[in-house]
């Protein structure tokens, strides 16, 4: 009995937390965060338009430039909203993990008290 608490305490439980550091580390990458806050200002796709003609025009400026300010707050938006889901998801993901590895490290332990109290509950007086 007390190798399985050596070994569930010794290797089981620390995997336990490590899977889900990973996981989290996985949902970040998923996510590209990093890259997406690396590239926030770029247009989106790449999509730009260039001046190409000889002499200016005004026309021609103005209407390359909206469409290069437009590009860029389009990328904007759709980073902004791919990082706030990442960091949500991270968030959400991380919590679960914590949540189920304190859980899984308890268990063998609860699951012992729960069995001693249920023997201490019918050795007790009221169920004699």
């Amino acid at each position: 009995m007390l190798g399985f608490f050596v070994w569930f305490y010794k290797e089981s439980v620390p995997t336990t937390f490590l899977f889900w550091w990973h996981f989290t580390r996985l949902t970040l990458r998923f996510f590209a965060i990093s890259w997406h806050f690396g590239t926030f200002f770029k247009p989106w796709k790449q999509m730009q338009v260039g001046y190409q003609q000889h002499g200016f025009s005004i026309k021609l400026f103005v209407d390359s430039f909206r469409f290069n300010v437009v590009s860029r707050l389009v990328g904007m938006v759709i980073r902004t909203m791919i990082i706030v889901w990442g960091l949500i998801s991270v968030v959400f993901i991380g919590l679960i993990g914590a949540v189920v590895s304190i859980a899984w490290a308890v268990l063998p332990i609860g699951l012992f008290a729960l069995t001693l109290y249920g023997v201490w509950l019918l050795a007790s007086p009221l169920f004699s």
